[in-house]
């Protein structure tokens, strides 16, 4: 997803096989500061060391091979998920 500006954040996908009602669920992935909204990356502790989340992996693959959707995005709506991937909210 793209804002007017050019900043970006990547929506992966997920599929839950125990949710009938809505099977998918998203993870959103900073590309640039390597930064997931998954419960795995906000828990990782920095003397860890580096920990990519499959979501991550998965967004860097598709850029690589450029195998993406793009969508716009609204600068607020960036500003809402950038808060909710950093504060973890």
């Amino acid at each position: 997803m793209v804002t007017p500006s050019g900043r970006f954040v990547f929506r992966v996908q997920n599929l839950k096989v125990s949710s009938k009602t809505d099977p998918y669920d998203y993870n959103y992935v900073l590309f640039s500061g390597n930064t997931c909204s998954c419960i795995k990356t906000q828990t990782a502790s920095p003397r860890d060391g580096i920990h990519w989340c499959k979501h991550l992996i998965t967004a860097k693959i598709s850029a690589a091979i450029e195998s993406y959707e793009t969508m716009e995005l609204t600068e607020e709506d960036y500003k809402s998920i950038f808060k909710s991937i950093i504060y973890n909210k």
